[in-house]
């Protein structure tokens, strides 16, 4: 019987009804970004009400605060234009039952899409009138765009700045002010105002000339005076020239090219120019310029001893050495299955030289042969180089000998007529003649006074030796007659 009274008590005290008597009151259409107020209305004779979180919700939804009467604030931004408010309603009717009940409205809430940003250039160069171009992607629900310009900047007549399709403009700017571009786009249904804005901030930076000129090293033995170039600039109207002590060159040219005279100065330095524009504006830039008077020598070409390790056991050792700045190639040589030296591992600085040097680690096993070599080199050609060999022998590293023909020097006898090009090569070297009289024999050697190329019987003036498959390096030209050998040539490879 309690358990009975209890349950009756409780049915009068709380109930929750499959639909709403409370209702939410407010308008059914309004506009993003505005804040409107809402209420939660009740029954006739309803008492002790309360009202607990309401929420805006839907696309786009807005921010509410409590209470029985309550603002929200609907965000903007959005196609979505379905809304609504709904909250937690509790009341006691005439008959003493409580509620507790959820009313919800829908709100059509009118919105504007999100604007992205102005695409365009954002640093016209100054000087320039070019037409430009800017443009953003079309805004959703808006129905007009409107553009204001920089200050002085002109529409374009083929795209007006106002309409419905003027996503896209044209603009003709002045030659030295920049500014704010901006772009509004608007949605007025329902008497709301909507609107979306971006801005793009233009600066004028002033062009600086660009030399086009590839080669930055001269030989003064085979050169005087060399043409040097800047990419032309739009609306600039002279080029002014200086140049270091020693060279010369015309001072102001109307074009962006002159020849510098380098009149025998050997030097590294700076010739640079100064474009002048029709609005007024200067910019300069600079080439660094070298010219050598003589062959390059080996007296900066360094390297540090190796060290040696004993790991990773007692049989094989861990070689490690330095190379120091210039150029610079090193190979491991171990003895192949059929008795002779196999270069195994090669290292090389041949296109550029580094000032920070390099370190390397071989494993090396007894008998191996480590063999570095050191040049320098600049525009006039190529040291003669040095070399270094280190045998593994009975655990210990120990200098050896590299054989020839490394130590061999160029026999300028009689019979040398022969001009050896390029050096250093790539794929191919070209060998020439002044007198072909008779045959010769062409054989080439590595460092190790290994033999990689032979050609027999050649009787042409000119021979094109392909080197292609050879690895970087110094290798050694030898060049025989039938009267012996009359020509040693170094050779390096460099691809």
């Amino acid at each position: 019987m309690k358990t009975k009274l209890f349950f009756i008590f409780f049915a009068t005290i709380w109930a929750t009804k499959a639909f709403s008597q409370a209702t939410i009151g407010g308008p059914s259409i309004v506009c993003g970004g505005s804040t409107v107020g809402f209420s939660v209305g009740f029954p006739v004779g309803a008492k002790d009400v309360y009202v607990s979180s309401p929420v805006a919700g839907g696309g786009n939804a807005g921010t509410t605060s409590g209470g029985n009467n309550f603002p929200v604030q609907w965000l903007n931004y959005s196609c979505d234009e379905t809304g609504y408010v709904s909250a937690t309603a509790m009341y006691t009717d005439a008959n003493n039952v409580r509620h507790l009940e959820y009313p919800r409205m829908n709100v059509t809430v009118r919105r504007i899409g999100g604007m992205s940003p102005i695409s365009g250039n954002a640093s016209p160069y100054l000087c320039s009138t070019d037409i430009l171009t800017y443009s953003i992607p079309p805004v959703c629900k808006a129905t007009n765009y409107s553009w204001t310009l920089p200050p002085g900047w002109q529409p374009d007549p083929s795209t007006p700045l106002t309409g419905t399709d003027a996503t896209t403009i044209r603009v003709i700017p002045t030659a030295t002010t920049g500014g704010v571009l901006r772009v509004i786009a608007t949605y007025s249904p329902n008497n709301c105002n909507l609107s979306a804005v971006a801005y793009l901030s233009i600066t004028r930076p002033v062009q600086s000339p660009v030399f086009t000129t590839a080669i930055r090293n001269y030989c003064l033995l085979t050169t005087s005076s060399a043409q040097l170039c800047v990419a032309a600039l739009p609306n600039a109207t002279s080029y002014s020239w200086s140049y270091p002590s020693g060279w010369s060159g015309p001072g102001v040219t109307t074009t962006p090219c002159i020849t510098a005279n380098f009149n025998g100065v050997a030097q590294t330095a700076n010739i640079c120019c100064t474009a002048s524009f029709s609005c007024g504006a200067q910019a300069s830039s600079c080439l660094s310029v070298t010219t050598d008077s003589s062959l390059p020598t080996d007296a900066g070409v360094y390297w540090d001893l190796p060290t040696v390790s004993s790991t990773p056991n007692a049989a094989k050792k861990n070689v490690t050495f330095s190379l120091g700045s210039y150029y610079w190639s090193a190979s491991k040589s171990s003895i192949g299955s059929n008795g002779q030296y196999v270069t195994v591992w090669t290292q090389s600085n041949t296109s550029q030289a580094s000032p920070s040097g390099a370190t390397y680690t071989v494993l090396m096993i007894p008998g191996d042969i480590l063999s570095i070599s050191g040049w320098n080199k600049n525009s006039c050609g190529t040291s003669n180089g040095v070399g270094r060999g280190y045998k593994l022998v009975n655990g210990v590293l120990q200098p050896y000998e590299l054989q020839a023909p490394l130590a061999l020097s160029v026999d300028e006898g009689e019979e040398n007529n022969f001009a050896v090009y390029p050096n250093p090569a790539n794929d191919v070297i070209t060998i020439t003649q002044d007198n072909n009289v008779g045959s010769y024999n062409f054989v080439m050697y590595n460092v190790l006074g290994k033999k990689v190329k032979e050609i027999i019987g050649v009787n042409d003036n000119k021979l094109h030796l392909n080197v292609s498959d050879l690895e970087n390096g110094i290798y050694f030209l030898q060049i025989e007659n039938e009267s012996g050998i009359i020509r040693k040539e170094k050779i390096m490879i460099a691809k």
